[in-house]
């Protein structure tokens, strides 16, 4: 039978149509039909099918592998999502400029403690006249050095010949003040130090460079800069 015949035979046939929802039943809304249920069916196969790959994709995964996204991506209610990367509110002039102004800070409260060392060490020769300041010379090649003679010397215990009681009392005061802003001048030099080579630093990335020693609350860092033939 040719296929001609077979279309002019079911052009004759009689349209199957689906029932309609019934009337008795109309509150639950349409009935579904083929087509629905077959968009229906596509989609679980389509999703059932995805889980089944994700599951062995997992139960196949090297727990020690590293992914970038692992840094990138935070997990909120059990999804992955993109983390918001943090806008620069400031240029790197704009930082310079700051951390500048910083040094130039504490650089002058620098000072002021110096001046206000040299009042106190004026106060002791009214109260002692006997008290002489040391005139002895020691030679040092670092900042920290000089800071921790400095300290050492404020802290060394001074014999009073004589002296009243009260006189003793504000001598004592007097000598731990001078302590106290001792240890406030080697901090603030400390913090100098520290901002000297931050600014340095960024005025010079280019430049190859080696860490010889890591910050510490101590000291700044230390780097060795590389020889660089000039053309």
């Amino acid at each position: 039978m040719s296929g001609s015949f077979k279309k002019a035979l079911k052009s004759n046939q009689k349209v199957h149509r689906e029932r309609s929802q019934p009337e008795a039943r109309a509150h639950l809304g349409p009935l579904e039909k083929k087509k629905d249920y077959k968009a229906r069916a596509e989609d679980f196969q389509k999703k059932r099918d995805t889980l089944k790959a994700l599951k062995k994709k997992a139960e196949s995964r090297n727990p020690d592998e590293f992914y970038f996204n692992m840094v990138s991506t935070q997990k909120v209610d059990g999804v992955h999502k993109k983390r918001k990367e943090k806008e620069e509110t400031t240029t790197e002039e704009q930082q310079l400029l700051m951390e500048r102004e910083d040094l130039r800070y504490v650089q002058w409260k620098r000072t002021v403690e110096l001046k206000k060392i040299e009042k106190l060490k004026s106060s002791l020769q009214l109260l002692d006249p006997e008290f002489k300041q040391n005139k002895h010379t020691i030679f040092v090649d670092t900042e920290k050095e000089v800071s921790e003679c400095a300290r050492n010397a404020a802290s060394r215990a001074t014999v009073i010949r004589n002296a009243p009681p009260e006189v003793q009392e504000e001598m004592e005061k007097v000598y731990s003040q001078l302590a106290k802003r001792y240890e406030r001048l080697r901090e603030l030099t400390i913090i100098s130090q520290k901002l000297e080579m931050n600014i340095h630093l960024t005025k010079d990335k280019t430049s190859k460079k080696k860490l010889v020693a890591a910050e510490t609350k101590e000291a700044a860092a230390s780097y060795r800069w590389c020889f660089q033939r000039k053309r």
